[in-house]
């Protein structure tokens, strides 16, 4: 006569004998009730995995939360206990493996099996993940594992340039390219230093991106705390049309500070730093040494 405990396996269609099941009870955790079945995994071992020593013996047990195909539309758990085993001539600890799911896994081969024939109805990732009560990234990992992308992503060229801008309304995109050639390497929907990050690391290996001597950016400081981890052999070079600008504003502020200390509004002086602010912004080139220019007001 069948038993209930093998009536529960024969269900589960669980077809290790040495999972034997103590309990079922229910259990609501974050608004979603589950069937919790509560199991231990146990089998006599005569020799060691490690050294094939006969001198083993019982090492208390290893709780590992598995996770069984639904019944219906309730999620199934359970709770096993794995027995620990000590060998005694080389000290080495192991537990008792099952064929429901691979080692240090806790999701079953039943569960995959029932994710995969529902990602081939063509259901979405997140509506598989309700009906089996798996998180959505799992989900992804399963049916994406040992799946290349079909798009290979450039190789990295040697010399790198940073820089954001406004996509829409205020929102700022970041953009990479070739230094040199000025080529399209990555385009990013916002500049957070998460979004780069993921992005370098997911696509490129560390040995790609060691490969990269120099990123050249502007002065922005989130950019230099991650470039150094990114691309550990890169050089940060800072864009001199950057160092420019800083040069021309500091220019600018120490000029309105001196022309603030000018009470009376007529002086040459007051004149130069008001209406010809531009002649302290001439390049080198356009300066003239040769010839005297007049300029109305200042005579």
């Amino acid at each position: 006569m069948m038993s209930q405990t093998d009536s529960i396996l024969n269900l589960l269609n669980i077809q290790d004998p040495n999972i034997k099941i103590s309990a079922c009870t229910n259990f609501s955790q974050a608004g979603v009730h589950e069937k919790l079945l509560s199991a231990t995994l146990t089998y006599p071992v005569e020799r060691c995995v490690n050294c094939g020593s006969t001198n083993i013996v019982q090492n208390g047990t290893r709780l590992t939360k598995m996770k069984l195909p639904s019944l219906g539309e309730q999620p199934l758990r359970m709770n096993l206990r794995k027995q620990r085993y000590l060998c005694r001539t080389c000290h080495h600890t192991f537990s008792a493996q099952t064929q429901l799911a691979p080692p240090r896994h806790s999701i079953t081969r039943q569960a995959v099996h029932e994710i995969a024939t529902l990602a081939k109805n063509s259901l979405p990732v997140k509506t598989i993940s309700q009906t089996v009560g798996i998180s959505a990234s799992s989900v992804q990992r399963i049916l994406y594992k040992d799946q290349r992308a079909l798009v290979t992503p450039k190789e990295l060229p040697t010399a790198l340039s940073f820089d954001e801008f406004r996509s829409t309304k205020n929102c700022f995109s970041f953009i990479c390219i070739d230094a040199k050639t000025h080529d399209l390497v990555a385009l990013l929907p916002d500049r957070l230093s998460q979004t780069i990050r993921e992005y370098f690391t997911n696509t490129y290996t560390l040995s790609e991106r060691q490969k990269v001597q120099l990123v050249t950016m502007d002065l922005n400081a989130q950019y230099q705390t991650f470039v150094r981890r990114l691309f550990p052999n890169a050089l940060i070079v800072f864009d001199r049309f950057h160092i420019v600008q800083l040069a021309g504003r500091a220019l600018d502020h120490e000029r309105l500070r001196v022309l603030k200390g000018i009470n009376d509004h007529h002086d040459r002086n007051y004149k130069v730093l008001k209406s010809n602010w531009r002649l302290f912004h001439l390049a080198e080139n356009q300066l003239e040494t040769s010839q005297v220019k007049y300029y109305r007001g200042l005579n």
